[in-house]
């Protein structure tokens, strides 16, 4: 970092003074950790800003609106998701609490700068539109699901991103002019003020009218925020808020480090405190929510989830060796709700299974028969067990097993919108019930 002129100390109301500017050392990114601190860097370059006002907000957004619930939503968002989209366990389950928690906070703000999700997308939607010409800078967000947002804001190269994107953002309104903003890069530092990166974060925190998504009270209308040229005071007074005289000053120790070189020893101490904390809440979590999935929920160990995705790759596979004679057409393939290990007593295998209905333009019988034989093409084979006349198991190699029927479906199959929506289409229905098992069919 080179020099940066120096300024006399700002006065601040109450009695507290500025740092001056004018120090060679680069104490901003000392209060982030050095992989959060590298990717600061990496990102302020892209973005075109000075790299020590995105890691000075940074250490502001987790020093002053950071708490315990954030990381409990953080752990609770990505437990969810991972579990909701996993090919082991009851994903239904993760599922509507996934659905249930997004319900209840539409717009979660989880990661290191706590961006809430409909900020990332009009942050996204900004690149889109003002540097479509630039693939680097692009996100991609806007139109993700709030899930899916969510889940990429949780970990820290992508949340610190974002961050800097929208740091980018709000600095081409800050410096432009007459509501518009100035599209161009920002990274020199000497034309950066104290004033201008605190607008920035207050700005970042409470949002400015018609620049940041909608909210109940903004940090600054338009006009008040490309303001530049104030005093500490006069900046107050342009913000908004019940409490921007909070917001504003308290940043003004962590803000004033990328202007000058005062590292305050005990600011280190409290953050690695908190970084003791949040670690211990997320070991506690993880612990509470594996015992969960133990004892209530009968989830497999860590070393049985190969052999499930195992059992889980086989049923794909097969799946898409079954045959779709001429006259045959799929209704519906309804998921057993993903690999699962057998009962106690029962073995110790391991299956995944599906559900598919066919239909078809022949009678019962006729449907029945002609799939057998077209399964028989494929090298399945009647299963040494007595059949009945409406349903015939069928097997192939050691693990493949299916049962073929024309009998009435199962509630699941009763229920499936595609398969009600088929009725009357089609002659008559043929079901099946298929399964790949491990280590094979006859030890289950």
């Amino acid at each position: 970092m080179g020099w940066t002129p120096t300024l006399a100390a700002l006065p601040i109301p109450g009695g507290v003074a500025a740092v001056p500017i004018g120090s060679r050392q680069s104490c901003a990114g000392a209060y982030l950790s050095p992989w959060r601190e590298g990717l600061v860097k990496r990102y302020a370059a892209r973005y075109g800003l000075p790299w020590q006002v995105v890691a000075g907000l940074l250490q502001s957004e987790i020093a002053l609106d950071t708490s315990w619930m954030d990381t409990v939503e953080n752990a609770l968002l990505f437990s969810l998701y991972v579990n909701a989209r996993s090919p082991i366990g009851p994903r239904w389950v993760s599922w509507l609490a996934l659905e249930g928690v997004l319900r209840v906070r539409p717009n979660p703000g989880p990661g290191v700068g706590n961006v809430h999700v409909e900020t990332a997308r009009r942050v996204s939607a900004y690149y889109a539109v003002f540097y479509a010409q630039y693939p680097e800078l692009q996100l991609g967000l806007h139109e993700r699901s709030t899930a899916d947002v969510a889940f990429e804001l949780i970990f820290d190269e992508r949340n610190i991103q974002v961050v800097t994107a929208y740091v980018r953002m709000l600095a081409d309104y800050r410096f432009g002019a007459e509501r518009q903003p100035l599209l161009q890069s920002h990274a020199d530092l000497s034309q950066w003020t104290l004033e201008d990166a605190l607008a920035l974060w207050h700005g970042y925190r409470y949002g400015v009218q018609n620049v940041s998504p909608q909210a109940l009270e903004y940090g600054f209308s338009l006009q008040n925020f490309q303001t530049r040229g104030t005093d500490l005071e006069g900046l107050i007074r342009l913000a908004q808020g019940r409490e921007k005289e909070e917001s504003i000053l308290g940043a003004v120790p962590y803000l004033s480090a990328t202007f000058s070189g005062v590292i305050r020893r005990g600011m280190m101490r409290e953050i690695f405190r908190k970084i003791g904390v949040v670690l211990a809440l997320m070991v506690g979590l993880l612990g509470v929510g594996w015992t969960f999935c133990v004892w209530i929920l009968r989830a497999p160990y860590p070393w049985e989830w190969i052999i499930l995705y195992r059992a889980q790759v086989g049923l794909e596979q097969t799946l898409r060796d079954l045959p779709l004679p001429e006259g045959f057409e799929m209704v519906t393939v309804i998921d057993m709700g993903g690999p699962s290990k057998g009962e106690e007593g029962g073995g110790g295998c391991y299956y995944a299974g599906i559900d598919i209905v066919l239909g078809t333009s022949y009678s019962d019988k006729e449907a029945l028969g002609r799939y057998v034989s077209a399964l028989k093409a494929r090298g399945w084979r009647l299963a040494d067990r007595p059949q009945h006349e409406n349903s015939k198991e069928m097997m192939r190699a050691d693990q493949e097993d299916l049962v073929v029927s024309i009998g009435g479906p199962g509630f699941i199959i009763e229920v499936d919108p595609a398969y009600q929506q088929a009725w009357g289409r089609y002659r008559s229905f043929v079901y099946i019930t298929l399964r790949y098992i491990l280590p094979r069919v006859d030890g289950c």
